[in-house]
């Protein structure tokens, strides 16, 4: 188990049917989708791409001439453009 605080973000790993978690200190795959986990997650997660699932309070800026989220971690993931248009029309 791990605290949600220390999780960054969840992606889709390249074997089917199983996510990687990524937390402050270690990375963990298991088996599992996506749409299972923001569903158990809630609010706390954001979908930025249809592959990642990030944890907002660990968003430090949103580059949108880019479609990028930097964490802050420095570490860059993917925005896609329906999540671009979702965060827009939050803000």
């Amino acid at each position: 188990n791990i605290p949600v605080s220390q999780i960054l973000y969840f992606e889709t790993s390249h074997q089917k049917h199983r996510v990687r978690l990524h937390a402050e200190k270690e990375v963990l795959e298991f088996f599992g989708n996506l749409q299972t986990i923001c569903e158990e997650v809630g609010q706390g997660f954001f979908r930025c791409h249809r592959s990642t699932l990030v944890n907002r309070d660990k968003i430090r800026t949103v580059h949108l001439g880019g479609n990028q989220v930097e964490l802050t971690n420095g570490e860059k993931l993917p925005l896609s453009r329906k999540a671009k248009k979702a965060l827009v029309e939050n803000l």
